[in-house]
């Protein structure tokens, strides 16, 4: 959980903006954050009870000669492309394939969570998403059916009037 608030607009790259942030954060052992988007992206291979990420890479060629962190239960490689969504078990349920786009980040090396260490461990350049990561990203993902009925009717008459008085008394909403 990002101990700074509005991370996403205030991430930086800037030595002495990250340095005031430190501060910010007052004392304490604190992980260092990286925001994606923005023409990055990076591929989240988890191997842990249920997930079988290294299998995931290795079906998918995804060993990649690219920016690679190993983490407490796999590895994040790093890719530029288009930007992307976030996504779970990208490559179906138990892969292990999460991707971290907009409005996503992760640990960066030296960050360590229940006495693990993030580490680098290949210090590359970071190469463009391969295209079966994108063929990935841009295919339609499955909707899951929902388990139960809905406990209210949807849609109903009441309910439109009530959000159309609604929206003509609420304050116009403002980016950001």
């Amino acid at each position: 959980e990002p101990i700074l608030k509005n991370w996403p607009a205030r991430a930086s790259a800037d030595e002495a903006v990250i340095r005031a942030m430190w501060q910010e954060a007052g004392p304490g052992r604190h992980n260092i954050g990286c925001a994606l988007g923005g023409g990055f992206l990076v591929a989240d291979f988890d191997d842990k009870p249920g997930k079988r990420g290294f299998e995931t890479q290795v079906e998918l060629d995804l060993l990649d000669p690219t920016l690679r962190v190993r983490t407490p239960n796999g590895a994040h490689a790093y890719y530029s492309g288009d930007d992307c969504r976030n996504a779970v078990d990208l490559a179906g349920p138990g892969s292990g394939l999460d991707v971290r786009g907009i409005g996503g980040f992760v640990l960066a090396p030296g960050s360590i969570v229940d006495g693990k260490l993030y580490t680098l461990e290949n210090d590359a350049p970071i190469i463009e998403a391969p295209p079966q990561l994108r063929a990935l990203l841009s295919a339609p993902r499955a909707r899951l059916e929902p388990d139960a009925a809905p406990v209210v009717e949807l849609d109903a008459p009441a309910s439109i009037a009530a959000a159309a008085a609604y929206l003509e008394t609420a304050a116009p909403a403002i980016q950001g």
